[in-house]
């Protein structure tokens, strides 16, 4: 793209990230979360939707099962030959790609869904061997950062009922989590790599049928923004907001830098954001809103440097910055229903706004967070 952008060529830019597109969604999470059973159920309804779905079944699966005869298999292989284990999960990550990118190039200028049970290895090699993948294969950061819109997480059923999924491991032959500890492992490891996108829910409920309807729910409707918002009222400062919330919360996933800013061009307003993950791994999104009765839906685009470069050339309304703490927040004890919890801290004013995900005007009674009121502001009220 040529560093001087004029007017016709950004206005030519915005309407081609306006035409319709695929939207890829990454299924994670631990063994045994239910990631083939959302898979399952979404294939009987395939046919049947206004829009094309492309269902990628876990490419792990298929090259342990043609590639080895027992599920002691690969674990034996990695620890016994960490060299050939690394070329296997280099294998498992390029089949990733190569299927999203496949399916992709079919679905070209489809309003569609692309939906792939997995697209990251982290949780199963070291962090240097990783970086050794990504080098081997050409790629400058993780795929799942580049290649996926949004990402749903789904622990392992080892966190919530052991004792069945001891029972479940026994009928899987390309399970090779050999107890409920390598289990439980696995699945906090991947949400360690996974929790650096920037569109990340988490879905996990004791009522497996309801986990599996609302996670199809979202897959279904990506571009729904399904939230609650807050703004701290009792607080003297944004460390004792940042105190309160790490002993509310579950746990502390992480943080990622956001740069916001917003532009307009021949009337059209859109956003732009940077997000920088903790080992500054650079993201680009440009996205628009719209309001369709009750629901807002954000149309958004993973771009590459140059062309968040050239669209920050039209006039800009105003910028944020902002860094986001995302928590693990659980919504009932009793059913274990938990999600994403975002505290966004702003560099410019002492200011914090809270967002709880995957929670609509149904369930906005059921977020218990003393302190704060519900609001319905949004970021770009504050430029």
């Amino acid at each position: 793209m040529n560093e001087e952008l004029g007017d016709i060529k950004i206005n030519a830019l915005i309407d081609s990230l306006n035409a319709p597109s695929p939207i890829v969604v990454a299924l994670e999470g631990g063994p045994c979360g239910g990631k083939t059973s959302v898979m399952y159920e979404l294939e009987k309804i395939q046919d049947s939707l206004p829009r094309d779905l492309v269902l990628l079944d876990e490419v792990a699966t298929k090259n342990i099962a043609k590639d080895f005869d027992t599920k002691r298999s690969v674990m034996d292989l990695s620890i016994n030959n960490r060299q050939d284990y690394i070329s296997f999960q280099s294998q498992i990550l390029k089949d990733i790609v190569n299927g999203i990118f496949e399916s992709k190039k079919s679905l070209e200028g489809k309003d569609s869904i692309i939906v792939t049970d997995r697209a990251d290895i982290g949780a199963y090699v070291e962090y240097n061997e990783y970086q050794f993948i990504l080098n081997q294969l050409g790629y400058a950061k993780p795929p799942i950062l580049d290649m996926v819109d949004k990402v749903i997480y789904l622990p392992t059923l080892a966190k919530l009922d052991p004792g069945k999924y001891l029972e479940k491991y026994q009928s899987n032959t390309s399970r090779y989590e050999n107890s409920i500890a390598q289990a439980v492992e696995t699945c906090d490891r991947n949400l360690i790599y996974v929790s650096r996108h920037p569109e990340l829910s988490i879905h996990t409920n004791k009522d497996f049928k309801a986990l599996v309807k609302d996670v199809i729910s979202e897959i279904l409707n990506p571009e729904a923004e399904i939230e609650a918002k807050y703004i701290p009222l009792k607080f003297k400062d944004n460390s004792e907001i940042k105190r309160y919330l790490d002993n509310r919360c579950l746990k502390l996933l992480g943080s990622i830098a956001i740069k916001q800013s917003y532009h307009i061009s021949e009337g059209q307003e859109y956003r732009l954001r940077q997000v920088t993950a903790p080992i500054n791994e650079n993201s680009y999104f440009y996205s628009t809103k719209t309001t369709e009765g009750s629901v807002r839906r954000e149309h958004r685009r993973i771009i590459d440097n140059a062309t968040y470069t050239g669209l920050r050339k039209a006039p800009m309304l105003g910028e944020l910055n902002k860094t986001r703490y995302r928590y693990l927040f659980e919504l009932n004890s009793e059913t274990r229903e938990q999600t994403i919890l975002c505290a966004d801290f702003y560099q410019d004013r002492p200011f914090c706004m809270i967002e709880v995900e995957g929670i609509g005007i149904d369930k906005i009674n059921e977020v218990y967070l003393p302190g704060f009121s519900s609001s319905n502001m949004s970021a770009r009220e504050l430029i």
